[in-house]
């Protein structure tokens, strides 16, 4: 059973209990307990069973000994799942029973509820609506191994009749027998745990028009692979069983054939793991066979469906374990089966050769003239490309469905196009060969195929790829490249591409057709859609640069649809070959993590601009619980969660979990050598997209008024000087200040030079009439500011007042005669008022007006107040408000830095 249970005594007295196994007897091993008054008891549930009976005697009081008394509390209940994280219970919860009640009747309904079949009945009484047979339910229980024998199957439904979730139409106890049930779908647990969900008319499940669905992400599950179909004989007749998808211990999951709905004993099994192919093989009466792998001791199948739909699912279903695919299913599958119908499938399919290629053997080399179309049914076939030094370089592997010599059907590359590549059987390969003269003899039949084919293998594909926009920066010989790498899959309407929860490794564009993107929410208990994929979009790029990433939502085709499908490690392999960075093609996503998540201190950059701070950031990839960094690490990275999940943790307890959208490391961008003042470690694969400090200051050289904003948001009362007087408020509200301090010669004196810099900088000095300028200019400064007499003298050194005046007096001045004076003077401002400037009103109002952030209580106790920045919270002194209106707080993602 795995995990733990915890029991709290929040009683008055010592409490004592032990857990009995009904089946074998005896005490559980562990499961002989005494808790003292406010104390636990924790054991590992290894000893349990899930799904099967036992006893908990709870006594208080007194010790324990098996004999019933007035304090005792006993409690039979069959094993349930325990949560990873465990159970913790209440002595007075036990003594209530009904939680560990409805644990049970949760775990009951789970596992029986989607083996009820639901459907009006009607038999010589009367009609029984949405009705269940008691007999055929407890036949299902054993036969998809939920109970033993029909006693534990009986057991188990007697609980859920009992707690009036299945209701009989007449009195009685639940048996073994013809009678009639109903769901209680009004039920608590029932509404919590699913709903009852009508099923296609005709299909696979088409005797059965209801079932229970458990409220989750939609999955691929055999529970509901069942009905009515006919099995050919050895002597060639047709025998009407029922056929049930079962799981077995032993033989695993396989195709079970009966007499009829409640029968135990099958008539014979077909192990799926031994299946090799399956096909249809007559359209018009739906027979498809199932060939079986050799030497697996099963011969063939000839199985006839009821209808073409219930054929169809059955085929669907089934090629899902079959490693083989039939022609048919090879040219359906192919992007072929995206412009040919059914017939012209069939008939393509007869015009094919089967061909085997061994292992190692070249199955045409770059330059070879192609003359036939091959489309891969197995094995793995390698591609290879030629590299700049003339050697045949290992571009990807390509597996079935895929296609070669496809430049057959496009118009201008002539009747012998060259291979653009060499292609090599990585293992023994079978390839289905269309010759020259089937070729032509396929086209003359339907010669409205060949245009389409034309768009499809050329036109369409490239210009489909250049205007992908992670691909928008590859040259036209790249794009041939890239082409080389796709596979190509087509979907039916209503076909999964994949499932929530299945582990991700391509990436997808929509050739042609539609896809629906639903996602379960678990609050509302329904599954939503989140987007629909269009023609010429594209979905699943983190798969390109993780491994292992379970689909966060499943994706359906609601019409026909092609796609064109790339692996990571050909994409990877792309890149090395191509010379290119990851973050280029990622540039677009981080565009839009810019633009779509709220980055308070982002703000004050234009949208038009984040293309090129997207040039300045980095995508990278983590595993499972790897450190980002550690606490007391010195800083030098700004993070965003791309996809994932990430712990912040402080002295090893967890503060807070951050997922998509959420930031931190912020403070390393603006504060020189801070310390990091917690650890950070993904949770689960994680994409992060990461900026160094180096970076961020490079993006904001020319723009030095944005950074100050950002770093005022971010350092708040940590902030540098240089924030202050670049940001126009700050330079505002600093000056205001000095002026009360009656110091604000200083500030005055640096925005005089500044500007000199910057306008002596773009004249000519050669020019005699702009050199005069320039000197006129500096001696007007000199005058004010230096000389011993100045109205406004500045505290600067005396080696750096003679230098000043040295150069003036001789007409030497320049774009630079203050440039040092500038500094110093800075440096003087920031010793001397910078710190009675964050203490003042005009800084509240300052921080106010940028919109300084906050983080949580948690996070400033635990190492914020070190730092400052965004644990600056702003409280306007009441002054300020008759003053001025400030913009709004922006609360920040409660990050460490």
């Amino acid at each position: 059973m795995g995990s733990t249970i915890t029991i709290k005594n929040d009683s008055d007295k010592s409490a004592s209990g032990v857990i009995l196994d009904i089946v074998e007897g005896g005490i559980v091993m562990g499961w002989d307990f005494t808790i003292d008054v406010g104390e636990s008891f924790t054991q590992n549930c290894k000893g349990l069973t899930v799904g099967n009976p036992y006893k908990l005697i709870l006594r208080t009081g007194k010790t324990m000994e098996l004999v019933m008394e007035d304090n005792e509390k006993c409690l039979e209940f069959y094993a349930f799942p325990i949560p990873r994280e465990g159970l913790r219970l209440l002595v007075s919860e036990i003594k209530d029973s009904s939680v560990l009640k409805n644990f049970e009747l949760e775990y009951l309904c789970q596992k029986i509820l989607p083996l009820v079949r639901i459907e009006d009945r009607v038999s010589a009484i009367g009609t029984y609506n949405k009705s269940f047979i008691a007999s055929e339910l407890v036949s299902y229980l054993q036969l998809h191994g939920v109970a033993k024998d029909d006693n534990a199957a009986v057991e188990k439904c007697n609980v859920l009749q009992e707690a009036g979730i299945i209701i009989p139409y007449h009195s009685g106890a639940f048996s073994n027998s013809g009678r009639y049930y109903k769901l209680n779908v009004e039920h608590e647990i029932l509404k919590e745990l699913g709903a009852l969900k009508n099923l296609p008319s005709n299909g696979i499940r088409s005797h059965s028009h209801l079932r229970f669905y458990e409220f989750g992400p939609l999955s691929r599950d055999t529970k509901g692979l069942e009905g009515w179909l006919e099995k050919k004989s050895k002597l060639g007749y047709w025998q009407k069983r029922f056929f049930r998808v079962l799981d077995d211990e032993k033989i695993g999951l396989h195709m079970a054939y009966f007499e009829n709905t409640t029968s135990l004993c099958s008539r014979g099994q077909i192990p799926l793991k031994f299946m090799k192919m399956v096909q249809m093989t007559d359209p018009r009466n739906f027979v498809f066979t199932i060939a079986m792998k050799p030497r697996s001791g099963h011969k063939s199948y000839a199985i006839r469906a009821p209808t073409k739909e219930a054929c169809e699912e059955w085929l669907d279903e089934l090629k899902y374990y079959a490693p083989r695919l039939s022609p048919y299913d090879v040219v359906r599958s192919s992007p072929l089966g995206f412009v040919m119908n059914e017939e012209m499938i069939y008939n393509f399919v007869k015009l094919l050769k089967s061909k085997i290629v061994k292992k190692d053997s070249w199955i045409c080399k770059r330059g070879d003239k192609v003359e036939d179309f091959y489309l891969l049914r197995e094995g793995t076939m390698g591609i290879y490309v030629r590299t700049k030094e003339g050697k045949d370089q290992f571009y990807c592997k390509q597996q079935p469905v895929s296609v070669l010599g496809e430049s057959l059907f496009i118009r201008q590359a002539g009747p012998h196009a060259p291979s653009k590549a060499s292609c090599k059987a990585m293992e023994e390969c079978e390839l289905l060969v269309l010759t020259k003269k089937n070729r032509k003899a396929f086209l003359s039949q339907y010669p409205g195929v060949a245009g389409q084919l034309h768009n499809l293998f050329q036109s369409s594909i490239n210009s489909l790829i250049e205007n992908i926009a992670i691909f928008k920066e590859l040259s036209p010989a790249d794009i041939a490249k890239l082409k080389m790498g796709f596979c190509y899959r087509t979907l039916k309407k209503g076909e999964k591409l994949f499932y929530e929860g299945d582990i991700g490794g391509e990436f997808y564009i929509v050739y042609s057709g539609s896809l629906t993107i639903l996602q379960h929410d678990n609050q509302a208990q329904k599954d939503r859609t989140l987007n629909v994929i269009n023609k010429s979009q594209y979905f699943g790029e983190l798969a390109l640069m993780l491994d292992g990433i379970p689909r966060t939502a499943t994706v359906v085709a609601t019409q026909p649809t092609c796609l064109l499908s790339l692996k990571k490690e050909t994409f990877q392999a792309f890149l090395k070959m191509a010379k290119m960075e990851q973050s280029v093609f990622m540039r677009q996503r981080i565009v839009n993590t810019f633009k779509t998540y709220d980055i308070p201190f982002f703000e004050a950059i234009p949208q038009e601009a984040y293309d090129d701070l997207a040039k300045e950031a980095e995508v990278e990839t983590f595993e499972k619980d790897k450190v980002i960094f550690r606490e007391r690490d010195v800083g030098d990275k700004f993070y965003i969660v791309s996809f994932g999940e990430v712990a912040i943790t402080v002295e090893g307890k967890l503060i807070k979990k951050l997922k998509q959208g959420k930031f931190f490391g912020e403070i390393a961008l603006v504060v020189e050598d801070t310390p990091r003042t917690a650890t950070i470690t993904t949770t689960r694969p994680t994409v992060l997209l990461s900026m160094h400090k180096s970076s961020f200051a490079k993006f904001f050289e020319e723009k030095p008024e944005a950074l100050a904003d950002v770093q005022l948001k971010i350092a708040g009362k940590k902030c540098q000087l240089r924030s202050v007087i670049y940001h126009p408020n700050g330079n505002q509200l600093f000056t205001q200040f000095l002026k009360s301090q009656y110091a604000d010669e200083s500030i005055e004196y640096w925005e005089k030079v500044r500007k000199f810099r910057k306008w002596a900088a773009e004249k000519d000095l050669t020019d005699s009439s702009e050199m005069k300028m320039v000197q006129e200019s500096a001696s007007k400064i000199v005058t004010r500011y230096i000389r011993p007499d100045a109205e406004m003298k500045v505290n600067i050194s005396n080696k750096m007042t003679q230098k000043i005046i040295s150069a003036v007096d001789a007409g030497q001045a320049d774009a630079m005669t203050f440039a040092e004076s500038e500094e110093e003077i800075v440096t003087l401002m920031s010793r001397d008022k910078l710190g009675s400037f964050k203490q003042s009103k005009e800084f509240e109002m300052l921080m106010s007006l940028v919109g300084s952030y906050e983080v949580d209580a948690t996070t400033m106790t635990k190492g914020g107040k070190k730092r400052g920045g965004s644990l600056f919270e702003i409280k306007l002194h009441d002054a300020i408000q008759g003053i001025m209106t400030p913009r709004p707080t922006r609360n920040g993602n409660n990050e460490s830095k």
